[in-house]
Formats: structure tokens, sequence, C-alpha cells
């Protein structure tokens, strides 16, 4: 194995993921142009990974998938992007003639962000600017987070539409919530807890701080879930017990891994069946 990390197309995915985030999150123009280059090769190499993990070899039976990719300008302008950043230049692969890119171009810039921070007064809120990318398609500037926040909703979407999710707690932890925000998808609460319990099951905890929030502001999620999970991760994620203070008292702490214990032999099936309509 060449990359003993990206066995699948889920790990794929999950690495254009954390390029995204050196990319949003790089503070001068060169990092940050390195990391969008290397988010879009990635972006890019989903098509070959998505043939492979389906078992598509034929240049016919590619056809329909390619003809739909070439319909989305952005995923267009991910594979100009990464074609270029190997190659210098476009060029047709039949007749190595330089081809004429759809996108216009990527500029720098700056965007306005803002910046949050602490003080003795509580959180405050500082409006800052900072380097920023924009792929240029026609007469529009599309900004970096908007064009990789896209991308990977994208491919998300064809994950989970094909049934390549294979338990992946994470991939569940992002359909849930583009699910419950409606991000790149039609809003859907309910579809947002199958993917959010599940990924929170399986000891993500930003599945179970999801869920905790959607508790809190009334969107549909018992208390009793919420607690079980809880009381789930603290049995079986000894960080979480290891992460206490010291002068905590010992006797709470025996009554959690009690509760624990007890959530630990609940029936989850029949708390998804409750409350979780299929």
């Amino acid at each position: 194995m060449l990359t003993p990390t990206l066995e699948s197309i889920r790990d794929l995915i999950k690495k254009m993921r954390r390029e995204s985030r050196r990319a949003y999150h790089a503070n001068n123009d060169g990092e940050k142009a390195d990391h969008f280059y290397n988010f879009c090769v990635t972006a890019h190499s989903m098509k070959d990974f998505f043939f492979e993990e389906m078992n598509i070899t034929s240049e016919t039976d590619k056809l329909p998938y390619r003809t739909k990719w070439n319909e989305d300008s952005l995923l267009i302008a991910a594979s100009e992007i990464a074609n270029t950043s190997k190659h210098l230049v476009l060029r047709k692969s039949t007749r190595n003639e330089i081809q004429q890119a759809k996108t216009k171009g990527v500029v720098q810039g700056e965007g306005s962000f803002v910046r949050l921070y602490t003080t003795n007064g509580g959180i405050k809120e500082e409006l800052v600017s900072l380097p920023e990318l924009f792929v240029v398609l026609d007469e529009d500037f599309v900004p970096l987070f908007e064009f990789v926040d896209h991308v990977q909703q994208y491919w998300h979407l064809v994950l989970e539409s094909h049934d390549l999710i294979m338990e992946d707690s994470e991939i569940l932890c992002v359909l849930g919530s583009m699910y419950h925000n409606g991000s790149g998808v039609q809003k859907d609460i309910t579809k947002a807890l199958k993917y959010l319990f599940h990924s929170a099951e399986m000891r993500n905890k930003d599945a179970l701080n999801k869920l905790s929030g959607m508790f809190l502001i009334g969107e549909g999620v018992p208390e009793e879930i919420v607690l079980g999970l809880t009381f789930k991760h603290m049995l079986e994620i000894q960080e979480y017990l290891d992460g206490l203070p010291r002068n905590v008292n010992q006797s709470h702490v025996n009554q959690a891994r009690q509760q624990a214990r007890e959530w630990s032999h609940t029936n989850w099936d029949d708390l998804r069946s409750r409350y979780i309509p299929s």
C-alpha cells in the first residue's frame, strides 16, 4: 500500500476536510494557496476513488457520472485547479493542445472575518481582515469557504446516495450536521437525528455535542438520549474520567460510573426506534 492512510473513499473525503480547514485557517497568502491547491487535488481524486469503490471500470459506464459532475461549476473549477497545479497548463488529452479553462482564475485578496475571544467581561467579537482566496467563475467571485464547503457537501451526498458511508462515525456526523443546518440539502431533523445518534453511539464526541445542543434549544432530542449517550461515553472513553478535576467529589464519580453501567446495558435499538422514525 503506497498510501497507508488512504484505503477508501471515506479516508480521502476526510483528508479533503482536513485540507479545507488548513486552507481556511492559514494566516498568510502562501500557506493558504498551498492548502487550497492540495484541497483541489484531493477533490479531483474523489472521482477516481469513487469509480474504484463502485467497481466501475469501463469508460462507457463512467460517462453518466462524469456528465453529471460536469454540470457543477465548482467541481469543474476544483478539477481544473488541480490539473493546472500538476501540469502547469491544461491540455486536451487526445491532441495535446492547450485547453481553455472554464474557470477564469483564482485571485488573492482580503476577506472580513469575525474573531471571537474571551475577556473578563465575557465573549467579545472583533471584525478583522485576513488573507482570502477567491475562485473566479465568469463574473462571480466565490470565496474560499463557500467553495470548499460546496465541494465537501457535494461529495458527502454522493457517498450517502451510493451507500458508501460504511458505519463511519465522522461522515455520519457531517451528514447529520448538514441535514440539521440545511447545508446543501433540504433541512430534515429526522434524518439529522438518525445520523447524529448513530455517530454518537460510535463515540463521536462532535455528534454528542451536536445532540446536546439540539436538546438545549428544543429540537426534538429527548433528555434521556443525551444523558444516556453521555454516560455511555464516560464509561467507554477513559479520558472523560481522567480529565475530571482532582477535587471532584468521588461519590459523584462513582454515581456517574454506576449510571453509565446501567445505560450501557440499555437497548439502544429500542431508543432509536422510539425517537428516530425510520
